[in-house]
């Protein structure tokens, strides 16, 4: 990120940068399940076609042939031949958290203090194979990018796995792939200049009343090494800062956001940022760990009720 002369250019990219936090399916032809009224048992010289063919699956319906892939097969003695190794061989799906600081494009997380931006992947093995991936950038950074010195910017902060059969997980994968909030993402090109710089200085406001750093660098101190775009010193700084009580950035973004927002009846609630994406993705994750069984992603959750400035996954 290139160097930042004022504290507002610092801040917003600070408070709005995850702001720029910068499908399988089947060919149709039989749906799902057994429902169809003329399905009858199949001989082997009829069963055509697979369950998982050029790395797609089909578990849980008909395949591209005239066999089935769900729960019904064997009742009807039409499943295709590799079904109990495609479909209901217990597997294995890794959900992952990655992150990169926010405020800047170069490599890694430098500490919980500094917003996050958060991408979430899954993947399913089977048998010891990755069978499926599929990752939701979030409005931000993909997996595997790098930044100018060729490493990669996101970091694998957490993880968590659970097992399954492959039909489930796949299901599991599908959800996910689409998995998202259904309010408006927070971002900078939503903001005109005069609301923008309205919002960055209730944020200065905000850190110099409630912000007590002691030591060689005081909170003034801290402002002004935020405003000559010095993220490095500030960091270094913040250790010896205390916030007032029930005061911290996220109240501070909040209460600066609030009163942008006031001006044209917008509420919170009615915008997100990346973080609130990847709490989403993971509570879909978490439900199926729990309950094994794959919900549908919930766009109006209240995970997604507010910008979440920060985030720090606890799988």
């Amino acid at each position: 990120m290139s160097s930042v002369r004022t504290f507002g250019a610092l801040a917003l990219a600070f408070a709005l940068w995850p702001l720029a936090c910068s499908s399988s399916d089947g060919d149709g032809s039989g749906g799902s399940g057994g429902g169809s009224g003329n399905r009858v048992p199949l001989g082997k010289a009829d069963n055509t076609g697979q369950c998982v063919a050029q790395g797609k699956s089909l578990c849980g319906q008909k395949s591209s042939g005239t066999c089935w892939c769900d729960s019904e097969c064997a009742t009807f003695g039409d499943c295709c031949s590799d079904y109990a190794a495609s479909c209901t061989a217990e597997c294995t799906a890794t959900f992952h958290w990655l992150q990169k600081d926010a405020y800047k494009d170069t490599a890694g997380r430098t500490s919980d203090i500094w917003p996050p931006h958060t991408t979430t992947t899954l993947e399913i093995t089977c048998d010891g194979s990755v069978v499926r991936s599929a990752f939701r950038e979030n409005h931000g950074t993909k997996p595997g990018a790098k930044d100018q010195n060729g490493e990669v910017i996101l970091v694998d902060v957490a993880q968590k796995s659970v097992k399954g059969p492959r039909s489930e997980l796949d299901a599991l994968a599908d959800a996910f792939e689409s998995c998202e909030c259904g309010n408006q993402f927070l971002s900078l090109n939503g903001l005109d200049d005069p609301k923008v710089q309205q919002m960055l200085q209730k944020l200065q406001e905000y850190i110099t009343q409630n912000l007590t750093c002691t030591g060689a660098t005081d909170t003034a101190g801290l402002v002004a090494l935020l405003s000559k775009g010095d993220v490095a010193g500030a960091l270094a700084v913040l250790p010896n800062c205390t916030w007032a009580s029930g005061e911290d950035f996220t109240t501070g973004f909040d209460t600066a956001l609030e009163d942008l927002l006031a001006l044209s009846n917008q509420e919170l609630s009615a915008f997100h940022v990346c973080n609130n994406d990847a709490k989403l993705q993971a509570d879909l994750f978490a439900s199926y760990g729990a309950t094994k069984t794959v919900k549908t992603c919930d766009g109006s959750s209240s995970l997604c009720a507010g910008p979440s400035w920060f985030y720090v996954p606890k799988p």
